[in-house]
């Protein structure tokens, strides 16, 4: 009898342990999607912002003085091993404004981190680093900068912008496509 309660004891935990190793798995699985859905919903966001800004073609202030903005940008810095990848929306001064203006440096308006699990690769523009995307006021006219628009003077700026959010591991992945007659971003 004693020997029938070992194996039935070793067969429950045999069990707890299959059930354990599924329900750790389906958690990060469940955090790695979750990762790349708030990197899709910042990106989305800071589009949405820079786009919504330029059409209201409001003013900000650069160094203590209201200027207007020749575009509104998101571009992005990746960042080192010890810091991480961020988003960055801003307002570039427009020069004309005044002469306080045009000394003014870009200002940062909001910044969104990119969880270390997570790559952003814009597809049709080159690398990360030089990737940018621009809406010029009062009508938000979208601009794309990149490497790949710095190649020969025949290379035709892409008619959208595609932008690739995935886990290191591609497990998961969602994509921003970016239209650059309208400036509306869409995840497909």
């Amino acid at each position: 009898l004693p020997r029938a309660k070992t194996e039935e004891s070793f067969i429950y935990i045999v069990i707890a342990g299959i059930v354990m190793s599924i329900s750790v798995s389906s958690l990060t699985a469940a955090r790695q999607r979750s990762y790349v859905v708030d990197t899709t919903e910042n990106l989305m966001g800071l589009f949405q912002s820079a786009r919504s800004k330029s059409l209201s073609n409001l003013e900000v202030t650069f160094s203590s003085v209201d200027c207007t903005v020749s575009q509104f940008r998101v571009s992005f810095d990746p960042g080192t091993a010890s810091d991480p990848d961020l988003m960055i929306f801003e307002g570039v001064p427009a020069t004309a404004s005044s002469t306080a203006c045009t000394s003014a440096n870009d200002q940062t308006l909001e910044t969104k981190q990119i969880h270390p699990a997570v790559s952003v690769n814009p597809s049709n523009l080159g690398t990360l680093v030089s990737a940018q995307v621009g809406f010029v006021p009062p009508n938000a006219t979208v601009t794309f900068a990149g490497s790949i628009l710095t190649g020969p003077p025949s290379t035709p700026a892409p008619a959208s912008a595609i932008f690739t959010i995935q886990t290191t591991d591609g497990r998961f992945t969602k994509t921003i496509t970016l239209n650059g007659l309208t400036g509306i971003a869409e995840i497909n």
